[in-house]
Formats: C-alpha cells, structure tokens, sequence
C-alpha cells in the first residue's frame, strides 16, 4: 500500500509542480525579505516564444525571452529533463534560451525566486499527410506570396488541408512581410 502512494506521489510531483508551489511560495518569501528587497525587481518576467532561428518548416522548437531580471544574476531553467539550462542574465536584465521541446517552463534565480514562463502548444498529431501539405505550401508561398491554394485542395485529407493552412501561414510571416 505505501508503494503505491509513492509511486503516485513521485508521478505527480514535476519540475512543473516543484516550481508552481515555489511561486506559491515565493511572495511570501520575499514579504520577509524587508527593506533590501525593494532594490530588486519586482516585475520580472518571461514568456516561451518560438524560436525561429532554429525551428525548420512543420517542426516549431521554443525558447523563453525574459526581462527586468537581475543584471549579471545567473538563471535557471524548470522544466527542462536531465540537464537544466539557463545561463547569465544579460547587462540589461534580459534572458534568452532556446531549442526548447513543448513543454511548461518557468525560470529560477537567486535574486527573484521562481518566474512562471507558460507552456508551450502542444504540438499537432503530424503524420505524413500533413507535412506533404506544409511543405507544399511553404514551397508555393516562398516562391510567390500571393499563390493560391491547388485545385484539389479540397479532395485532399484534412490532416494534409491543415498542413498546408500552417505552411502558408508560417511561409507568409517568414518571407512576405
């Protein structure tokens, strides 16, 4: 019986979890701090972002973009499975991390405790069909921004209309503005 208690425990308890209740946690903790703690912060923040300079056509990777972070501070990242990340916090108070897989994450530092990012969307049931039609698209906007769909667009599977629905979108935002 406790082995199972155990085990449901450990299944429920998450870098998620474990930062939530941190940020649960966390104005209380600094309400103790008194004065000094008027020198920090009080609004960092982050938020997952996609990160373009390393996601391909049909396969979006992410990345945290925050601000009004403690210059020079060193972050971390919760969320991330074996390994953590996070790095320095830029001279003027900004992180960046990316080539991020779905997920939720928040950002930890010394100076303002934990800061809940988001979560990333969960990513599209992609099967073949799908990325034929994103491909497709892309493709079609690259080549000519004002391209219209093909003729069988409607004879083809859904999963493949939403691929190209996405892949038109994303070829717009990249090469035609």
């Amino acid at each position: 019986m406790q082995r199972s208690i155990r085990h449901r425990l450990a299944r429920f308890v998450t870098p998620a979890f474990v930062g939530l209740v941190a940020l649960g946690a966390g104005p209380a903790a600094h309400a103790l701090d008194g004065p000094a703690s008027a020198a920090l912060p009080a609004d960092a923040h982050c938020v997952m972002v996609v990160d373009k300079a390393n996601s391909k056509p049909g396969k979006p990777v992410y990345a945290i973009k925050g601000s009004e972070f403690t210059a020079k501070s060193t972050y971390s990242i919760i969320g991330i499975k074996r390994g953590g990340g996070g790095g320095p916090v830029s001279d003027q108070g900004t992180i960046f991390s990316g080539k991020l897989p779905p997920r939720n994450y928040g950002v930890s530092t010394k100076e303002e405790g934990t800061v809940l990012c988001g979560s990333t969307p969960k990513a599209p049931n992609k099967d073949w069909r799908y990325t034929k039609g994103y491909t497709t698209a892309y493709e079609a906007i690259t080549d000519d921004c004002d391209a219209d769909p093909p003729a069988n667009f409607n004879k083809q599977s859904p999963s493949w209309q939403q691929g190209y629905r996405d892949g038109a979108a994303a070829a717009k935002e990249d090469r035609c503005s």
